[in-house]
């Protein structure tokens, strides 16, 4: 059974991931709807690979997003919202996470290994994209087509 001490250091650990994820949310949305494209592709290479429109929708998601990460708990109106906006963010942002993982490798230089110790730092998943790209090579499958 639960105490009250343990709920209210797991309700406090909950509303610290919820502000850290909704500043590094603004931060990002604000970059990406604000800043012109130029710096945003010499910063992030996956930006040159996408229409602008895209990049600037996934900026304002972003920050919708992180509004609705604090907003309804804090005000405890439909709290449930802020659910909703976590996983309206990990919809905006997966697709924007394969697309950047396959810009990175069509820069001229970049070789396979280079770009799965890329895809590791940046998804969490070096060794997942390692093997899936080895088994690509062994099988002769064209790179990026399995993940």
């Amino acid at each position: 059974m639960t105490t009250s001490a343990n709920k209210g250091a797991l309700n406090v650990a909950v509303w610290i991931v919820q502000v850290l994820l909704a500043v590094g949310f603004g931060m990002a949305g604000v970059m990406k709807s604000t800043a012109p494209i130029a710096d945003l592709s010499a910063k992030m290479p996956w930006v040159s690979a996408v229409p602008e429109a895209l990049v600037r929708f996934i900026g304002v998601s972003e920050l919708v997003g992180a509004v609705g990460l604090i907003l309804p708990a804090a005000t405890r109106i439909r709290p449930g919202l802020t659910a909703l906006a976590a996983a309206g963010l990990v919809v905006v942002d997966g697709p924007r996470s394969r697309v950047s993982r396959h810009a990175r490798g069509a820069r001229a230089g970049c070789t396979r290994k280079r770009r799965a110790r890329w895809a590791g730092c940046l998804r969490g998943v070096g060794p997942i994209q390692e093997a899936a790209d080895r088994a690509a090579h062994v099988n002769r499958l064209p790179p990026g087509l399995i993940a």
